[in-house]
């Protein structure tokens, strides 16, 4: 689900699935 990777989250700039 979202955020489960914040950190890449904010270096792709898309919430990962």
């Amino acid at each position: 689900g979202a955020g489960k990777s914040a950190t890449l989250n904010s270096l792709i700039g898309h919430p990962v699935l």
